[in-house]
């Protein structure tokens, strides 16, 4: 039987609706009722008013197979490699792993984001696995090479996936996190074998991230100007923030399009790997470093 998580939200344009009633199963939901200042249409003199979106985070399942593929298509920027074993992969270890959808747009609508993990060891001849795996020796630098092959070979190194549609509202990540690692600790102890028991104790993680690099930053006076030998990261995802902060080592590298194009814009995209201390303890003590992003594991 599953557990499920109820995280709060509370934040001055958000409500939380949680709702409870029988113990949790596999077939819980959590919902997050989340509240925004609307601008008005163009030409239009109407008062902006709140508007709710909610939010429901779901067990994967078979109907979410063709949205998951949507969401990990370019997980790898454009690079081929075998998203539908992923995505089955996901749908299948339902006792760890969320998705997040709009709700009242029924239970067939597509995820909007997608939280899972799996362990580098015992799927490591999994066809998804070795892919991720080989392109990621192939973008490490030199300096890292050896400790990037450490991380992918030894027990109890969990590759956390997470991928989410870019404008999903930044208040999902704490619930989306916090589920997670409450699923991994309960995994430990419901699941039905020792052996599926243990391949959730993980002692380490791999995160694969999206950051952006300032070009160009401007001063006081809002005037563009280069950072002399400060890079200025942007993170899409503030949760992403928190796994930096706890990294032993990290590197990135420039991302491509899925058509293979270099984007040109004022901020450069980069795709960054992080090996994360175990951080269910350091949850329980540590807060993201950006106080604008409120998040909080």
């Amino acid at each position: 039987m599953k557990r499920k998580s109820w995280c709060a939200l509370a934040r001055s344009t958000i409500v939380l609706a949680r709702e409870f009633g029988s113990p949790p199963s596999t077939s819980a939901r959590r919902r997050a009722r989340i509240t925004y200042d609307a601008p008005p249409p163009a030409r239009s003199l109407t008062i902006p008013s709140p508007f709710q979106v909610d939010f429901e985070f779901q067990d994967p399942k078979e109907s979410d197979f063709l949205g998951l593929k949507a969401l990990l298509g370019n997980y790898l920027d454009g690079e081929l490699f075998s998203s539908s074993e992923l995505c089955d992969a996901i749908i299948k270890q339902s006792t760890v792993g969320t998705c997040l959808k709009t709700q009242g747009a029924g239970d067939e609508s597509d995820p909007v984001a997608v939280m899972s993990v799996m362990n580098l060891q015992t799927r490591k001849d999994a066809a998804p696995i070795k892919e991720i795996c080989a392109h990621l020796k192939n973008k490490c630098p030199k300096d890292l090479q050896d400790k990037l092959a450490s991380a992918l070979s030894e027990n109890g190194v969990g590759l956390i996936i997470n991928e989410r549609v870019i404008n999903v509202p930044q208040e999902t990540a704490s619930p989306l996190v916090e589920g997670l690692f409450d699923e991994i600790e309960w995994a430990q102890e419901d699941e039905p074998t020792e052996e599926l028991r243990a391949s959730f104790k993980f002692k380490k993680y791999i995160v694969f991230s999206r950051v952006y690099m300032d070009d160009e930053a401007e001063d006081e006076g809002g005037k563009k100007r280069k950072r002399a030998g400060e890079v200025a990261l942007v993170y899409p995802r503030p949760e992403d923030e928190f796994f930096h902060a706890e990294s032993e080592w990290s590197f990135q590298w420039k991302s491509r399009t899925a058509e293979g194009k270099w984007r040109s814009i004022s901020t450069s995209p980069f795709r960054r790997v992080f090996r994360v201390l175990s951080v269910r303890s350091l949850s329980l003590v540590s807060e993201c470093r950006d106080p604008q992003c409120h998040f909080t594991l």
